[in-house]
């Protein structure tokens, strides 16, 4: 608000206002970050470990994060505060065996995941004064695709001039196979995890294929998760519960959706507060398009790991251009798997399991929907991929490319 203050001088005719302007103090510039926190910023939030073999990784990207969204989140992260590791999650009982943090001083700690002889994916995740703070997704798998070792690697040009854009997972994120056996159990250990659109943290896809389209009554039984006990943390849907259950973004509305996200890995954040259903904004808060493609680079919550990134644009076109032959058991790029996905208008039930693929793109429309590739089967039985968009709050599957920034 503009003030005023008035001063008056009297003459023997008449008496004079000059108006004194205060003028509004300019907003505070923002301080830089130091430089390790920003190079903190680019570091993964999933590893690839191979079965029975460890991970070691640092802190540092919670606090530089922090930092970073300090004015969304409007908190900081203490270094006075007292830190822990814990897992949050494992897709097989005793997949992890151990999970341990440094010693060393706050943001320079590093966490130690030690793995047994499985398959799966595990979740571990950063604590402060035992609130999360940050999370890890690790996906346990002998699938190296830098080597194309058990699997392989798919090339792709996007223009047609000859030259390759992308090189291509065979698989979808957090998959136990490439799907290549086409039976039903393989394909389902193929579907791998499922993720809200520009989220790091992956939530579980379907625990059987459910063949059919059917919203009712609506479906949260997922692939079982379990805690480091090996309990089983059940679905509870709108119910809180120890597993993953439905939080409103309008509930809570003092906390930033973003600070819900990663205080909460194992939550669905369905959004309510703006058009186009984005867990993210809320009436106070804009979306945020950089979450997955942060100014044509891998994005800060990209979920992909280290040297792979979500698929964005290239050559003004969309990474699956005239990709037209998924109808075919092996296609262009290897196997789709029908995962389905978490439905949005259905308080993130699963749907669709064995009957569509979905692949997230990095990049929204001019309309802020996000771009997905949709699979799915026609009236005929046939499976014809097309681009198409959905809600941000919708979860589905991701398949990394080679990330080449």
């Amino acid at each position: 608000m503009t003030l005023f203050t008035y001063c008056s001088y009297s003459n023997d005719d008449e008496q004079v206002l000059h108006p004194e302007i205060e003028e509004p103090e300019p907003d505070p510039v923002p301080e830089p970050l130091p430089a390790e926190y920003y190079a903190a910023l680019s570091n993964p939030n999933a590893f690839i470990v191979k079965p029975g073999e460890s991970v070691t990784f640092p802190v540092m990207k919670a606090f530089a994060v922090w930092k970073q969204y300090e004015e969304v989140i409007k908190s900081e992260l203490s270094r006075e505060a007292t830190l822990q590791v814990t897992l949050v999650w494992q897709d097989q009982p005793a997949l992890v065996s151990e999970v341990n943090l440094s010693k060393k001083a706050k943001e320079y700690s590093e966490i130690t995941v030690k793995t047994a002889r499985k398959k799966g994916n595990a979740v571990v995740a950063l604590k402060s004064d035992d609130k999360i703070c940050w999370s890890w997704h690790l996906w346990v798998t002998d699938y190296d695709p830098e080597n194309q070792i058990n699997g392989r690697t798919y090339q792709w040009d996007n223009n047609e001039d000859g030259i390759s854009d992308y090189v291509w997972m065979d698989r979808n994120l957090g998959a136990e196979t490439n799907g290549n056996k086409l039976t039903k159990e393989d394909s389902l250990a193929a579907s791998g995890l499922l993720y809200q659109w520009g989220r790091k943290d992956p939530l579980p896809g379907d625990r059987t294929f459910r063949y059919t389209t059917e919203n009712y009554p609506p479906n949260f039984d997922s692939h079982p998760i379990y805690n480091m006990m090996g309990k089983i943390l059940r679905e509870t849907g709108s119910e809180t519960g120890e597993g993953v259950y439905t939080l409103k973004t309008n509930e809570d509305r003092g906390t930033a959706n973003l600070l819900k996200s990663i205080m909460n890995p194992m939550i669905y954040l369905k959004g309510i507060d703006v058009p186009y259903d984005d867990w993210f904004a809320s009436e106070l808060l804009d979306p945020d398009d950089t979450l997955w493609d942060w100014n044509g680079k891998k994005g800060i919550f990209d979920p992909c790991p280290d040297g792979w990134r979500v698929p964005a644009y290239k050559n003004g076109s969309q990474p699956w251009q005239g990709f037209d032959e998924a109808n075919s058991p092996y296609s262009q790029l290897g196997v789709f798997p029908c995962a389905g996905f978490r439905y949005l208008y259905n308080n993130g039930a699963l749907k669709n399991s064995g009957f569509q693929s979905c692949i997230y793109c990095a990049v929204v429309n001019k309309k802020a929907n996000a771009r997905y590739l949709n699979i799915h089967k026609d009236y005929l039985g046939a499976t014809k991929p097309k681009i198409d968009v959905t809600s941000r709050s919708t979860a589905m599957s991701v398949r990394c490319v080679r990330n080449n920034d």
